[in-house]
């Protein structure tokens, strides 16, 4: 079960500068304060399920989410991975039913606002109103050059991007990757096998790519990691409001 989390959290002392909430003018962050919840959730409890009403807008104030839904023969496709104030649930505007499931990889806090309320605050704040529809816009373009990586790169290709585009969620500026993840999820965002995601993994090790212990990864020759991706410099591994 989740549960009510410390509330004394504003907007006005929250670290997470990237957060949409943070567009809001005084008055707005008022209403906030008193609108929006702080929940706490444990590693690997379920924050949004697919195909139940939708309900809450959702912030992560503190932790690690990973965003997925059911594709063909309900196998898993990661779509997005989330950090600190990164927003879940834009997905459900304008739908009755979740169509994606989020979980929590780490303890987290999240911020939870009904979607009446977040419609009142987009009828108040054109610059929220405005930066919601440019990331909204970035999603499209996200989902479009992910349907193109799949139908266009070797699966050598994709597990190399994968942990670059997890590296530029978590850890932007660091060595490893930011965050433990299984040999599942790794494959479940890009697209193949767990025993393929393992192959690739200790190909690139002994190549002294990465390196590995356990599930923590490092990236030891970024460079040759981007050329292994045919990484183009856009806007897919830039860390900010449509990360």
């Amino acid at each position: 079960m989740k549960n009510i989390a410390d509330r004394k959290q504003t907007c006005n002392t929250c670290p997470n500068k990237n957060c949409f909430f943070q567009l809001c003018d005084e008055s707005s962050r008022e209403f906030l304060l008193n609108k929006k919840k702080v929940e706490s959730y444990k590693k690997g409890q379920t924050i949004i399920l697919e195909n139940s009403p939708v309900d809450n807008l959702y912030v992560i104030l503190s932790g690690k989410a990973k965003v997925y839904n059911s594709g063909v023969f309900r196998k898993k496709q990661i779509i997005r991975f989330v950090t600190d104030g990164d927003i879940i649930g834009h997905r459900g505007i304008n739908q009755k039913k979740w169509t994606i499931t989020a979980s929590a990889l780490d303890d987290s806090q999240i911020c939870t606002l009904s979607m009446q309320d977040f419609f009142c605050l987009l009828d108040h704040n054109l610059k929220l109103t405005r930066t919601l529809l440019f990331f909204l816009a970035d999603e499209l373009f996200r989902a479009e050059m992910e349907i193109k990586k799949l139908s266009t790169m070797y699966i050598e290709e994709r597990v190399a991007d994968a942990l670059l585009h997890i590296k530029s969620v978590f850890s932007p500026e660091g060595a490893s990757l930011g965050v433990k993840l299984s040999r599942q999820d790794i494959a479940d965002f890009a697209g193949t096998t767990k025993e393929q995601v393992s192959k690739y993994l200790s190909d690139f090790k002994r190549n002294s790519v990465i390196d590995m212990k356990g599930k923590t990864i490092s990236i030891l020759d970024l460079n040759r990691l981007q050329a292994i991706a045919r990484v183009q410099q856009n806007k897919l591994y830039n860390k900010g409001l449509e990360a």
